[in-house]
């Protein structure tokens, strides 16, 4: 059973309050660690091992200082203190990544199952046993820090799910960084139900939402 599968099914008003409950108060404001977060048995300790490291193909959800000036999205001016990223790429300065906030949840659980049914073992690792090894989808995460190989992800997204995420795609300060959490993937069952609405300041998520899945967006990458 896939994301979208389970979307349809779930009790949506109780998974989202479940997923604000880990991701913002558990993760982000009480930033529980290690077995304190684990929310299942086959839970891998990623993030302790690449010791905050940010890794392209990973979700993160970070908790934003206010950025030097607004993003702009369509026809919304606003700022985005807790972002939740799928990393693209990052250097010492910046982490780059799509902004999920920007994508209605049911699209949010499409595009996860489209991500993990990118390649035929895209779990391989996350069933690995070791947990003092790199759980991430390697192959993803290198094909994503070229020009070529985001350009190629993001159409293959397009073609499976009908929505353009190249407006999604954020540049975020690291110096502006108060916390980042790195999103396991036997958590990334929670990215679908995240409603944060807080997290936008000077705009609703609703109305950046729409102007995603319409189109109506400009899609210059805005550096914060």
């Amino acid at each position: 059973m896939g994301y979208l599968d389970d979307y349809i099914k779930a009790d949506r008003s109780l998974k989202e309050k479940e997923s604000f409950d880990f991701l913002i108060t558990d993760l982000l404001s009480r930033n529980l660690k290690g077995v304190d977060k684990q929310r299942t048995l086959t839970a891998h300790n990623m993030e302790e091992f690449t010791k905050n490291k940010f890794i392209p193909s990973m979700f993160y959800i970070i908790m934003y200082a206010k950025a030097d000036q607004p993003e702009i999205l369509g026809d919304n001016e606003f700022y985005d203190v807790a972002p939740l990223i799928f990393c693209t790429n990052v250097n010492d300065k910046s982490i780059t990544g799509i902004n999920f906030n920007f994508i209605p949840s049911n699209y949010r659980a499409l595009i996860l199952d489209t991500i993990s049914e990118s390649s035929k073992n895209f779990y391989d690792n996350v069933n690995n046993s070791n947990i003092n090894s790199l759980q991430a989808n390697i192959n993803l995460g290198s094909a994503l820090l070229s020009e070529q190989g985001l350009k190629g992800f993001l159409l293959y997204i397009q073609a499976k799910t009908k929505i353009d995420l190249s407006p999604c795609i954020r540049s975020y300060k690291i110096s502006n960084i108060v916390n980042s959490r790195l999103i396991e993937y036997d958590e990334w069952g929670y990215i679908p139900y995240l409603n944060f609405k807080d997290s936008v300041r000077g705009a609703s998520i609703a109305s950046i939402q729409k102007d995603v899945l319409l189109g109506k967006i400009n899609s210059e990458n805005k550096k914060t």
